[in-house]
């Protein structure tokens, strides 16, 4: 992402005012993520996470807001290599760029370059050049940064980023009863790849931190576990448990089978100790697996476990 800027007349723009808000809004951030000469990766999916990571929008909308835009010929869309672009049409008459960086990018076509006449003839050869080397190539520092935290991925055919910073945020400022993320390491990113590259939608990692903020045993709440952190929660296995809802708080019926009243905390507390104690030696972490798969027959848990098998899920509690 590099730093852009906005003159006073996008605001009053007339052609631009035929668009929508979020068009318009989604307009300003393509200049952001193109390059140093009007072109940028169109991928609805990759400008959703680049523009809008902390949004619950659809891709489908990306792309209307991205139809709006061709429609008034505000960008070009074009592929290469069965990959998606835009080219910002009228870029250099409003971006001063005095060292452009070295270009990611594909150039435009030829015909769409010499259709545009907002570009003047030494800049059409300059962005179809093969070259279209920087003048200065070194990056600026927020450049390698950004680089360096969202590496490319391939997903579909086509290059996405992984929302490192974005992943990391939402954990933060969903999970208070957790410990923080205080550095993004190297493993961690990882971690975070791998869970993305089968997942690609942030509304899944917002659905995973909230049901272990609302856990009362993932978030330690219960007091019987106080493990959970953010790169248990990004363990493939443990993410799809908290996702499926194996994690999640038990309804407890007001009156019971015999239409009593249910047992005190205090008495379900002191059967719990008893199951501890007398069925798992005192091991309240072997006791929360069993809870979380449901309290199946102990001894056939254990047999299932010892022998590398699934664990039992329905079955009828002690």
């Amino acid at each position: 992402m590099r730093s852009r800027v906005i003159k006073p007349e996008f605001w009053s723009d007339e052609k631009l005012a035929r668009v929508s808000r979020d068009a318009r809004l989604l307009f300003a951030g393509l200049w952001s993520t193109s390059d140093d000469y009007g072109v940028t990766k169109g991928h609805p999916m990759w400008l959703r996470s680049q523009i809008f990571p902390y949004d619950d929008i659809e891709c489908e909308k990306v792309q209307e807001w991205l139809a709006e835009l061709e429609k008034i010929g505000a960008i070009i869309k074009f592929t290469h290599n069965d990959e998606i672009y835009y080219f910002i049409k009228n870029f250099r008459k409003h971006q001063t760029v005095d060292r452009p960086s070295k270009s990611r990018n594909p150039a435009p076509p030829e015909d769409i370059l010499n259709g545009h006449n907002g570009h003047s003839e030494n800049t059409r050869q300059t962005l179809a050049s093969v070259s279209r080397v920087a003048i200065d190539e070194t990056e600026t520092e927020t450049e390698t940064e950004t680089e360096t935290e969202t590496e490319d991925i391939s997903s579909n055919g086509h290059k996405e980023k992984t929302p490192f910073d974005a992943i990391v945020s939402l954990y933060n400022e969903i999970c208070t009863s957790l410990p923080k993320v205080q550095k993004l390491t190297d493993k961690r990113k990882k971690t975070i790849r791998a869970r993305w590259k089968s997942t690609q939608d942030l509304g899944v990692f917002r659905t995973l931190f909230e049901k272990a903020q609302a856990s009362d045993f993932l978030s330690g709440r219960s007091g019987r576990w106080t493990g959970c952190n953010f790169d248990w929660l990004l363990k493939e296995s443990n993410m799809v448990k908290v996702l499926e809802g194996c994690y999640d708080n038990k309804q407890v019926s007001i009156r019971n089978m015999r239409g009593m009243a249910p047992p005190s905390g205090e008495d379900r507390f002191a059967e719990e100790k008893r199951i501890i104690d007398e069925k798992f030696g005192g091991d309240i972490r072997e006791y929360g697996f069993w809870v979380s798969d449901g309290k199946p027959p102990i001894d056939e848990w254990r047999k299932r476990r010892a022998e590398g098998g699934e664990h039992i899920h329905g079955k009828d509690p002690l």
